[in-house]
């Protein structure tokens, strides 16, 4: 049951990964290259998934059934969708001011419906896991790694790879092919788990009905650790390609690390403490917020290496704050629901709103002085992780610790 489960999270992250370069080089060389073109079709993707993940915690209101039917029936109406091709009649417009728009118009006609269905798989079958009965169920957010390191594969994979080895046409057959597979994989979860809520006990149905509601203050901090990093990633990647150096694919390296520190602060098996990471985060936010100010871009390895190091710390320390706080699983779809909120309003603010507000290219050191401000003050609190211990086979009031170690 569980690897059923696992692969079809990694494949649907992978081909979401995929398809990103893959739409890439179908339409930036109609609207450019340039770093502000990127950060727009960033904006694109995160609001996709975003959407994706509100479907996901809207379906996960029906019974288990009728999710599995009403998801089965959308994603073979995308499946008849591909291969994707760019609409007819298309032009970037006269006006640099609406070119965003155009962008995000263009991509949503090219990839459509697939690439939604694909964004849904990752919360959507992490809920059903949790519906199964599975020993591991009560704690479903390991699967979260599954996810993040198939968005890691297909990453890499596409400009190390697939790019060099398939022209495009045949990189878009193979992705519908693909996609063809998920389905399949995503129909067959829906059975299993169907079948083992039918199984398990009464309550699994309903489980979601007897858990404390969220406190706004605890949904707003979601948003705020997943926004800062997401705007940490689209300032350090304009900032390294237009005042360091513009080298070909050195966007990769921060969506990768990016995707990394969800793997590394879901995963069960690596103990971090956010509050280690946030006194290693100041200390770095100071020589880094020296370099951006003083404009200096060499020596050009170590300098970059600055700006990535102090990137990927502060990311991962905001993570590893979101895996500490997760709520039971009966609230997996609107955690991960108000993630995706504060992914797109960090993409927003450094695409759409900063260019807009200021002259220089601030945005990037503004969001260093965010994760600061970020910084747990002191260790987590057990408190802060009890939502999930007691959820946890073996809990004990007098040992919260032992199911949720940082």
């Amino acid at each position: 049951m569980l690897p059923l489960f696992a692969i079809t999270i990694f494949i649907s992250a992978a081909l979401l990964f995929q398809v990103q370069p893959m739409a890439g080089k179908m339409v930036l060389p109609l609207a450019g290259g340039s770093p502000a073109v990127w950060n727009t079709c960033m904006v694109f993707f995160q609001a996709a998934l975003l959407l994706g993940y509100l479907y996901s915690h809207l379906l996960t209101k029906l019974k288990i059934k009728a999710q599995a039917v009403v998801h089965a029936l959308v994603a073979v109406v995308a499946f008849a969708m591909l291969p994707m091709v760019l609409p007819e009649g298309w032009s970037p417009p006269s006006e640099s001011t609406r070119l965003s728009l155009w962008m995000i118009g263009l991509l949503g006609m090219t990839l459509g419906l697939p690439f939604f269905v694909v964004s849904t798989t990752g919360p959507l079958v992490q809920s059903w896991f949790s519906r199964t009965g599975h020993a591991r169920a009560k704690d479903p957010y390991f699967l979260y790694a599954a996810s993040n390191i198939g968005s890691a594969v297909g990453l890499l994979g596409y400009p190390l790879v697939i790019e060099h080895e398939f022209r495009l046409g045949e990189q878009v057959i193979g992705w519908a092919q693909a996609y063809g597979l998920l389905v399949l994989l995503l129909i067959a979860c829906g059975v299993v788990t169907a079948k083992g809520a039918a199984a398990a006990t009464p309550n699994v149905e309903t489980a979601g009905e007897t858990t404390p509601p969220i406190a706004w203050r605890r949904r707003l901090l979601w948003i705020a650790l997943a926004a800062v990093p997401s705007s940490l990633m689209s300032g350090v990647t304009q900032h390294i390609s237009t005042d360091l150096a513009a080298v070909p694919l050195l966007w990769v390296i921060p969506l990768f690390l990016y995707l990394l520190t969800f793997t590394l602060a879901f995963s069960p098996r690596i103990r971090l403490s956010s509050g280690v990471l946030g006194w290693i985060v100041g200390a770095l936010a100071l020589g880094d917020c020296f370099i951006v100010m003083t404009g200096r871009n060499k020596p050009f390895e170590l300098v970059l290496m600055v700006h990535v190091v102090s990137f990927f710390l502060a990311a991962l320390m905001c993570h590893r704050r979101l895996a500490d706080d997760r709520p039971p699983a009966s609230k997996l779809t609107e955690y991960f629901l108000l993630i995706a909120v504060g992914g797109v309003l960090g993409g927003i603010f450094n695409a759409l709103v900063a260019p807009k507000l200021f002259v220089l290219i601030v945005e990037y050191p503004i969001a260093i002085a965010a994760a600061c401000a970020l910084r747990p003050m002191g260790s987590v609190s057990l408190a802060a992780r009890g939502s999930v211990a007691e959820a946890l086979p073996g809990y004990s009031a007098t040992t919260p610790a032992a199911s949720s170690a940082p």
